[in-house]
């Protein structure tokens, strides 16, 4: 499940700068349009993950990282070789409470870095049983979400989770 839940959101926190010939960074030192070697370099604890080879898509997990101080993991898409999109996966508690306020200055640090959001609100289809939080930003022809999932139960088996990805603006 977890592994669906990463492909199906793939979307990471940093500003974008146009750098060099026009490149775009996506989070950190990573740029799109990178080699899997180069973002190697650039992230030596990262490691190969699962792939599709169908969709000419790779993947690189680095785990044991901090976005805002909360224990996060990496993920990097490569298509047709070259770094895509990524999308970091920001740990959630059982207390929704909890993650509400994380989602929340997640959404403010955004928000400083992009503006407004151009839409943001619960999109959750059985809003008396979960939430479903998301909120997009566009800048630079960046598509950045933030997602936030939790059941209302919190002894549900549906695992929370709060996930912000970077990809090109299609």
């Amino acid at each position: 499940m977890r592994m669906v839940k990463w492909l199906i959101l793939a979307t990471a926190l940093v500003a974008p700068f146009a750098g060099p010939a026009g490149a775009q960074t996506l989070w950190r030192e990573a740029v799109r349009g990178d080699s899997m070697a180069a973002t190697q370099k650039k992230f030596p604890a990262a490691k190969v993950g699962p792939s599709n080879p169908e969709k000419k898509v790779t993947i690189l997990d680095l785990s044991g990282i901090d976005v805002e101080s909360y224990p996060s993991e990496a993920r990097f898409f490569f298509k047709d070789g070259a770094l895509y999109s990524i999308f970091l996966n920001i740990e959630a508690k059982p207390s929704m409470a909890v993650n509400e306020v994380r989602s929340q200055l997640l959404k403010g640090v955004l928000t400083s870095q992009y503006g407004q959001p151009t839409e943001c609100g619960d999109i959750s289809p059985y809003p008396d049983v979960s939430v479903l939080y998301k909120c997009k930003w566009i800048a630079d022809n960046l598509l950045v979400m933030l997602t936030w999932s939790q059941s209302h139960n919190e002894n549900s088996a549906n695992t929370p989770y709060i996930t912000i990805g970077y990809e090109p603006r299609s």
